[in-house]
């Protein structure tokens, strides 16, 4: 198993512990929730780029720029975004 990276996820208190992430359904948290100029260049350039074909068209948009994350996490804190770091672990070397 390889650790491809962190991502930061909307905390939702409820059972569900997956990295779904979409925030479609009351039950999952966002990942990379926040809506802020100063993320989405680089989520669009190093984060959401993390695409693999595995079985059924699945991708894990991770990161592991702990700089990224550092200011990704003072940013919620300072909006009050309860947040959780998940640790993403794979089959996958990159």
């Amino acid at each position: 198993m390889y650790i491809n990276g962190f991502i930061i996820q909307e905390y939702i208190e409820n059972s569900y512990k997956g990295i779904d992430g979409s925030g479609f359904s009351k039950n999952t948290g966002r990942n990379w929730f926040l809506e802020d100029k100063e993320f989405e260049d680089y989520y669009d350039e190093h984060i959401g780029l993390t695409y693999y074909d595995i079985e059924d068209s699945s991708w894990i948009a991770v990161c592991n720029d702990i700089n990224f994350i550092r200011r990704y996490i003072k940013k919620a804190e300072e909006h009050k975004i309860q947040y959780r770091i998940l640790l993403v672990e794979s089959d996958i070397p990159n």
